[in-house]
């Protein structure tokens, strides 16, 4: 599963932040985690929250969907290409 975190100033910020991982929620919350570390900021899976956003390819990334990952007590942290099991 492709992940990348959110950054306001452009796309290829965004996409400068992507990592592939095992479409697991351990294995995303073990990548979240490693992320705001900086923050002193853990989380738990049951605390994130994956939502399609668009079940189409998007031609700006070449996925061929897109999702949205939110974390409870931080907010929106990015998007994937898949939903989480």
């Amino acid at each position: 599963m492709r992940v990348r975190e959110h950054r306001g100033n452009s796309l290829e910020e965004s996409l400068a932040t992507m990592v592939n991982i095992e479409p697991t929620s351990e294995a995303l919350t073990e990548h979240i985690n490693s992320v705001l570390a900086k923050y002193e900021f853990r989380t738990q899976p049951e605390s994130i929250t994956v939502t399609m956003l668009m079940d189409e390819p998007d031609h700006r990334t070449g996925w061929e969907r897109t999702c949205a990952i939110s974390v409870d007590g931080y907010g929106f942290f990015g998007f994937c290409d898949q939903l989480v099991g």
